[in-house]
């Protein structure tokens, strides 16, 4: 045997060798191709700074692109850097390229503001000299250039429009822009008008509203801001006010109706309790301002066509899997709340704020509802009136025509959203497409500050758009709409589906103990449903706190009602009677039953079918209760609503039957007559020994 040889390792089996080459490859594949994180393709590119000059553009008009004439631009620039910029210029700009799509328009939108897309006028009549800026400091703008002087073409399409600040700073002057503002304009042919695309406008009233358990508004002065003239809310409704020979169609949630109502009636209220009279002029100014808005969106509806959400705006989605009940609930409130204000004609309606709902939901909605639904949700070439296979009325939004239009500035204010539903309504004029292009802003849409001087329906009054109501006609069916995983996971979820549905019947439950209910359950139940709705989504540990606390508040209150009495009752001879007290310290009278849990059942209780206790006053309740057997037993009372639902807080005593006691009384009873008996003979006995005082003798 040769001492010098060394041991080899054993060689892997080919078929590993190739599995670990193949394993290193795919890590590598890994970690060199990195996915994108999921929202990006949501948030816009980064636009970078516009510069030291900010721009805004406030008016454009004409909103289309005339063949002669004159276009006028205004707006402001705001020097927002802390040295001075002197001989400011806003100088005109446009582009001669026209764009044929929603996707071109949709890419034009994400660019950098800085990117070279049009060109700068160098003539004279196209730009105008606002002076010298100081640290800080805004002025207005007018440019009226001659259609002529603008390089655009005739050619049907969408195009850049905008201006372009140019100032000196400490540092000098150059030829590049220091501010910019821009936006889209439409040209279409001159025979447009033959065939005017068919249109609906969508006015979305929504906002998310959080009243505390009693009612009230948890943010007051919140919501004074939303209603005031530059409030979202008060933005919209000025602006729906201004739809002069537009037909509107009104999409609200009776919820922020409701919020409106409360905030008037609580600043009234405190207006009268108010000793200062500053107070009491801002709280008074405060509920004419809630009652204002409210009266004139009230007027808005009955003058429109209204589509009413569901109360809360309720997540409909979720609800339909989860819910159904909850569903129904919401769209019953939703239309007795636009009735109490004399808005009879509405029609209920979903219409999810991501656009899309699954054909399971759909299927838990009556056949009347009217269903808004992004145009992703069905296939292309679908009309914008269809129906669902379930028969409801469908109408698909143009998400393209209320997208957002170019940066810097403002990209969804009134007037970027105007130009941008116009030149969306351009190119489908160009391509002779027919069907209703249905207009609704998102949710949380604000017009912004400056939508007064946007002119906005009467911008879209043009010859070859033809404005209606939104139609509940179609002949297209959608039967299975887009719905996929990620549309899913946004749902509000198990968690507070039930603690709504639980805050839900705490609140029916105290109101069926309530003497005079009135509308107690739907009250609370209006409370309930705001912690599934939409809003939730953005904020969800928010959203079931809020719900919780409501549900610990309603049973706190039912906890007002109570039962008490001795710890030991003692029943004699099997069977007694004995008295409890029921307090109510709710400021509300009840009727209640009352609920005994014994842990035997031969014991029988007599209960009170039903027991009226006045509002904080205390009343005693005879029970008789009677066994067949003798022994000790714990008894639990509780007062019940009229259906039997434990309420309130109970008490836990023990009966003692004492039928051992009449043995005892028996017994003493003999023993007494015993004794008696005993005592009665030994006194005969001494009656009877006794001899006679004077006994006769022989002679008498």
């Amino acid at each position: 045997m040769s001492t010098g040889s060394v041991a080899r390792p054993a060689r892997r089996p080919r078929s590993t060798r190739r599995l670990l080459a193949l394993l290193v490859l795919v890590l590598l594949g890994c970690l060199l191709v990195t996915p994108p994180p999921a929202s990006a393709a949501d948030d816009p590119p980064d636009q970078g700074e516009p510069g030291p000059l900010q721009v805004q553009l406030t008016t454009l008009s004409p909103a289309v692109l005339p063949r002669s004439g004159t276009v006028t631009l205004s707006g402001t620039v705001t020097n927002l850097d802390t040295d001075p910029w002197r001989d400011v210029n806003v100088s005109t700009w446009v582009s001669s390229t026209p764009m044929r799509s929603s996707e071109e328009l949709e890419e034009a939108s994400q660019t950098p503001y800085d990117a070279e897309v049009g060109m700068r006028s160098e003539d004279p009549s196209t730009f105008v000299s606002i002076g010298d800026l100081a640290a800080g400091q805004s002025t207005e703008f007018t440019i009226r250039v001659p259609r002529d002087k603008l390089d655009i073409p005739q050619t049907p399409g969408a195009y850049w429009i905008g201006v372009h600040a140019l100032g000196t700073s400490t540092e000098g002057r150059d030829s590049v822009a220091d501010g910019r503002a821009r936006t889209f304009i439409p040209v279409v042919e001159d025979g447009a008008r033959r065939r005017p695309v068919p249109a609906a406008f969508v006015l979305p009233v929504r906002q998310e509203v959080r009243r505390d358990p009693s009612g009230h508004l948890v943010d007051p002065a919140e919501w004074t801001r939303l209603l005031g003239e530059d409030g979202r809310l008060g933005r919209i409704l000025g602006l729906g006010r201004t739809a002069g020979a537009i037909p509107l169609t009104l999409l609200a949630d009776p919820a922020v109706l409701d919020a409106a109502a409360v905030l008037a009636r609580d600043s009234r209220t405190a207006a009268q309790q108010d000793s200062g009279d500053d107070d009491r002029d801002d709280e008074q100014a405060t509920a004419d301002l809630a009652q204002g808005w409210l009266e004139r969106v009230v007027d808005l509806a009955q003058r429109n066509r209204t589509l009413a959400l569901g109360y809360a705006d309720p997540d409909t989605a979720s609800l339909a899997r989860r819910a159904p009940r909850l569903l129904d609930d919401a769209v019953r409130l939703s239309r007795t709340s636009f009735s109490a204000r004399g808005v009879d004609s509405t029609s209920p309606t979903a219409a999810p704020v991501d656009g899309v709902l699954p054909a399971s939901a759909l299927a838990t909605l009556s056949a009347g509802t009217q269903v808004l639904l992004s145009r992703r949700a069905a296939p292309d070439g679908t009309p914008g009136y269809a129906r669902t296979a379930q028969g409801q009325p469908l109408a698909l939004v143009d998400t393209d025509a209320t997208a957002r239009g170019p940066g810097p500035g403002p990209v969804d204010d009134a007037l970027s959203y105007r130009q941008r539903i116009l030149c969306e309504a351009a190119l489908r004029q160009a391509e002779g497409d027919t069907s209703t292009m249905v207009v609704v802003p998102p949710a949380d849409w604000d017009p912004g500050s400056q939508w007064s001087s946007s002119a906005f329906f009467s911008s879209l009054d043009v010859p070859w758009l033809r404005w209606s109501s939104l139609g509940t006609s179609g002949t297209s069916t959608v039967r299975d709409p887009a719905y996929d995983g990620s549309d899913a996971a946004a749902q509000v979820g198990d968690r507070l589906v039930d603690a709504s549905r639980a805050a839900s019947r705490s609140g029916s439950t105290f109101a069926s103990a309530l003497q005079r209910p009135g509308d107690v359950a739907d009250a609370y139940q209006r409370l309930a449903l705001r912690g599934v709705s939409y809003a939730a989504r953005d904020d969800r540990s928010r959203a079931y706190a809020d719900v919780r606390a409501l549900d610990a508040s309603v049973r706190s209150r039912l906890d007002r009602v109570r039962v008490s009495g001795s710890n030991l009752v003692t029943l004699a001879g099997g069977s007694g009677s004995f008295v409890i007290s029921m307090t109510n310290d709710l400021d509300r009278p009840v009727t209640v039953g009352l609920a005994a849990t014994t842990s035997n059942a031969d014991l029988s209780l007599r209960l009170p079918k039903s027991v009226t206790l006045p509002a904080r006053k205390r009343t005693t309740v005879p029970i008789e209760a009677s066994s067949q057997q003798t022994g000790v037993r714990s008894v639990t009372l509780r007062a019940t609503t009229p259906d039997g639902t434990p309420i309130g807080t109970g008490m836990t005593f023990n009966v003692r039957d004492s039928q051992v006691s009449s043995l005892i009384w028996a017994v003493l009873a003999a023993g007494v007559l015993l004794v008696v008996a005993m005592v009665v003979r030994r006194i005969r006995s001494r009656n009877g020994l006794r001899r006679p005082a004077h006994e006769p003798g022989p002679d008498a």
